[in-house]
C-alpha cells in the first residue's frame, strides 16, 4: 500500500503537467511563417493607416441683418461673412433670391443663379446683399438662398429686415403717362417733398434703360410752399418730364434716378409707365391695351397653356406693314406669328399665339415687386411701330 501512493501521486502531477501543456498549445494564436523572423521571433503585423475624406464646414456668425429704417425709394447693402472651418474646400452657390430688388456679390463680384465661389480650407468669403426699397411704406423683409458642399449646413439663408419710412415724399410717387398717340409727346410731373430739410436740391439725376432716355426730357424747378400737395412738408421740387412716342407701339417702363441732399435719402428711384398706341395695337383675351400687358395667370406646368391674340393695323400702310419676331424673354415662353388676314382695304390681322408649353419647369414672371415682366418686342416696316412689344405677366407652378 505504501508502495502504491507515490507511483498515484506522481501520475497526478505527470497528468496535471500534460494538460496544462495541451491547454497553452491550443489558445496560442496560429503564426503564419511570414510574421516569423529569422532570429526566430514572431513579428507585430503592419496595420494600414485609415484615409479620411477632407471636409468643409460653413459657419456663418450672423444670418439676419436688421437695418432699423430705409428712405422709400433708396438703396442700402450688407456685409455677411461665411466662414470655412473645415479641411476641404467650401463651394458656395447662389440659388435664388425673395425679390428682384436683392442683388447678390459673392466675394465683391455680382453673381446670377446657379454662380457661386470656392472658399478655401480656414478661409473667408463676403455675401452681399444690395436692396432696393421699392415697397409702400411698412415692414420689409427679404433675402436669398445658398446651398453649399457642406453636409452640416448645405442649405443657407440670408434675410434683411427693417421698416420702409417716408421722411421724404414725392407726390405721386411714379410718373404715369397713361396712353400717348404714336407720334405725340406728353407730359408728367411730381413734388419732392422733405419734411425735415429747409432746401431740397437734385445734384444728378438718370434715366435708365438708355432707349427711354433718348426720348425723354427732364426739367426741374423750385416750388412755392402753398403749391406742395403736403401741407406739412417744409420745402420740395416740381419734376416735370416730356415722354416722346417715338417709333414703338405699346408699354414702356424705366427708372428715374436722383441724386438729393437730403439725408437718408440720397438716392431716389421714381417708375416712369406708360403705353404708345397708334395704328398698329393688339388685342384678345386677357390683353390690357393700357398697360400693354397680357396677363395669363398660374400655369400648371404639366399642362401649359395657349392664348391666341390678334396684331390689327389700321391705316394707308396697313397692305405693306411686315412684322417679324425680334426677342422673347424668357426663352420658355414660345411665340408664333400666323398669316396675315385682310380684314378690309385700310385693316390688317395678324394672329399671334402665346404658349407656355407643357412640361414647362416652375417659373415666376408677375412684374414687380415679385419678379419681372416676360417682354415679347416684334420688329416691323411700319413708320410709326418699328419696335411693337408686348409685357407678359404669368407663373408656371408643378
Amino acid at each position: 500500500m505504501k508502495t502504491l501512493l507515490p507511483l498515484v501521486t506522481g501520475s497526478v502531477i505527470i497528468g496535471l503537467g500534460l494538460g496544462a501543456a495541451l491547454a497553452f498549445v491550443e489558445v496560442l494564436p496560429a503564426v503564419a511563417p511570414s510574421q516569423i523572423a529569422a532570429n526566430g521571433q514572431r513579428e507585430v503585423p503592419h496595420v494600414k493607416e485609415q484615409k479620411f475624406t477632407k471636409l468643409p464646414h460653413a459657419v456663418v456668425p450672423e444670418t439676419v441683418f436688421e437695418f432699423d429704417r430705409i428712405e422709400r425709394g433708396t438703396s442700402m447693402r450688407h456685409d455677411f461673412l461665411i466662414k470655412n472651418t473645415g479641411d476641404g474646400p467650401l463651394k458656395v452657390q447662389f440659388e435664388s433670391n425673395t425679390c428682384k430688388c436683392t442683388g447678390v456679390e459673392l466675394a465683391g463680384k455680382l453673381v446670377k443663379a446657379g454662380q457661386g465661389i470656392t472658399v478655401p480650407p480656414h478661409e473667408k468669403a463676403d455675401v452681399t446683399l444690395k436692396w432696393a426699397a421699392k415697397t409702400e411704406a411698412g415692414p420689409f423683409r427679404h433675402g436669398a438662398n445658398f446651398s453649399t458642399n457642406d453636409p452640416r449646413n448645405s442649405r443657407i439663408e440670408l434675410v434683411v429686415n427693417g421698416q420702409v419710412v417716408e421722411s421724404t415724399s414725392m407726390n405721386p410717387s411714379e410718373l404715369l403717362f397713361g396712353t400717348i398717340e404714336a407720334g405725340d409727346s406728353k407730359e408728367a410731373s411730381l413734388y419732392l417733398m422733405s419734411m425735415l430739410e429747409d432746401e431740397v436740391t437734385v445734384l444728378d439725376y438718370e434715366v435708365t434703360p438708355l432707349n427711354l432716355t433718348e426720348r425723354l426730357k427732364v426739367e426741374i424747378s423750385a416750388a412755392e410752399k402753398r403749391e406742395l400737395p403736403q401741407t406739412e412738408a417744409i420745402s420740395g421740387l416740381k419734376v416735370s418730364v416730356i415722354v416722346d412716342s417715338g417709333s414703338e407701339i405699346g408699354p414702356f417702363r424705366g427708372w428715374l434716378s436722383m441724386t438729393t441732399n437730403l439725408r437718408g435719402a440720397e438716392k431716389l428711384l421714381v417708375p416712369i409707365m406708360g403705353t404708345v398706341k397708334g395704328d398698329v395695337s393688339i388685342y384678345g383675351p386677357g390683353w390690357n391695351p393700357a398697360k400693354g400687358l397680357l396677363r395669363m395667370g398660374n400655369i400648371s406646368g404639366a399642362k401649359g397653356k395657349q392664348v391666341r391674340l390678334n396684331l390689327a393695323v389700321r391705316g394707308e400702310h396697313a397692305q405693306t406693314a411686315k412684322f417679324e419676331l425680334a426677342s422673347v424673354d424668357p426663352s420658355e415662353l414660345k411665340v408664333t406669328l400666323g398669316e396675315p388676314h385682310e380684314i378690309r382695304e385700310q385693316l390688317l390681322h395678324v394672329p399671334i399665339l402665346v404658349e407656355v408649353p407643357p412640361r414647362t419647369r416652375p417659373l415666376v414672371r408677375m412684374g414687380e415687386p415679385v419678379s419681372s415682366d416676360a417682354v415679347i418686342v416684334f420688329k416691323s416696316n411700319h413708320p410709326q411701330a418699328k419696335e411693337v412689344r408686348m409685357r407678359v405677366h404669368f407663373a408656371v407652378s408643378q
